[in-house]
């Protein structure tokens, strides 16, 4: 070949590798994802400093989990609500590790607090981000106009914080009536409560929660604990080997309740 067509091809080459090496857009990726008998949902929340946040930290994201079949499984679903708490990343670390998906039902005041790792629940596969109002307060005692701001307002929060619009919603104590489940109709989120209490609130031993967590599991349940508490997220990869040993699946809010409508009240799964 002679030597300008030579050098010709050559520089298309180097110019055609450059147009490939650009900047690389970020998917934001999502994925699925009856009130215990006195477990109330404790938001007897310690607001964390920032400085004792590692939000910063690197956290493994692995492909979105395959879906599961709950009515031939026994599933059970992790949820964790109050966060996000400056640990929250070393729980999103557990779960990444042991491939468990979970939801976390933001409150708004915590998301202000922490808003990369409320991005970082959100942008990880496996991972839900879910409405948990802005500062937890007992909905069916306040004025209906304040409690419809609470869930509506952090609802705008977490999109805008997030990019992701919440599909559930937890209310504060699990107190709701119809004029909450309205608005979460409106907002396109179903109702979820728990059918399993971690009891973190009373118990701060990671073995004491998990001792008390798992006569509460049966096929379908729904488990609540909080991401503010050091001691809950200790006691997770204990509860989640222990749950596999006997037989149960871990599996997203998506997967155990299947479809769920928008205004509805969730307290258990599928099984």
């Amino acid at each position: 070949m002679p030597r300008r067509l030579l050098s010709f091809a050559c520089l298309v080459v180097v110019l055609v590798g450059c147009a490939r090496s650009g900047p690389v857009a970020t998917t934001v990726g999502t994925a699925a994802g009856g009130t215990a008998a006195g477990t109330p949902d404790a938001s007897a929340t310690r607001p964390a400093t920032a400085s004792a946040s590692p939000e910063a930290s690197a956290t493994p994201t692995p492909s979105a989990p395959a879906r599961v079949d709950c009515t031939k499984l026994k599933c059970v679903a992790l949820t964790f609500d109050d966060g996000p708490g400056p640990q929250t990343p070393t729980l999103l670390a557990t779960l990444v590790d042991k491939k468990v998906p979970a939801t976390f039902f933001l409150v708004g005041r915590m998301i202000k607090q922490h808003p990369a790792t409320a991005r970082r629940i959100a942008q990880t596969p496996g991972m839900t981000v879910a409405n948990h109002t802005m500062i937890h307060p007992m909905l069916t005692r306040i004025a209906a106009a304040r409690a419809a701001a609470e869930i509506t307002d952090n609802t705008k929060l977490i999109q805008k914080t997030t990019g992701v619009k919440p599909r559930y919603f937890r209310p504060p104590y699990g107190l709701h009536n119809n004029r909450t489940d309205a608005v979460a109709k409106k907002l396109g989120q179903a109702v979820v409560l728990w059918s399993a209490g971690a009891l973190d609130w009373q118990y701060d031993t990671p073995a004491k929660i998990v001792e008390v967590t798992l006569p509460q599991i049966t096929p379908g349940a729904i488990v609540l604990a909080h991401d503010i508490h050091p001691w809950t997220i200790k006691a997770v990869p204990s509860l989640i080997a222990k749950l596999r040993a006997k037989g149960y699946t871990l599996v997203s809010l998506d997967d155990i309740l299947r479809n769920p409508r928008a205004g509805n009240t969730y307290s258990r799964g599928l099984h």
